[in-house]
């Protein structure tokens, strides 16, 4: 992989991680955690982590 292609590949990923960032603090804003119930609370933080993850594995 040529080095600007690295860099290319790194900045998406960046992107994509502040992208989700950007969803979970908006998802935060419409319903605090406090207000779900537990099995809605723990279905978003398995999302939230599956995104995660994912996004490391793929980089």
């Amino acid at each position: 992989m040529r080095f600007d292609m690295a860099f290319k590949v790194i900045n998406v990923q960046i992107s994509y991680c502040q992208a989700v960032t950007l969803e979970i603090k908006t998802f935060k804003l419409m319903y605090s955690l406090e207000e779900l119930a537990d099995a809605e609370r723990a279905e978003f933080l398995q999302l939230c982590f599956g995104l995660l993850i994912n996004s490391l594995v793929h980089w």
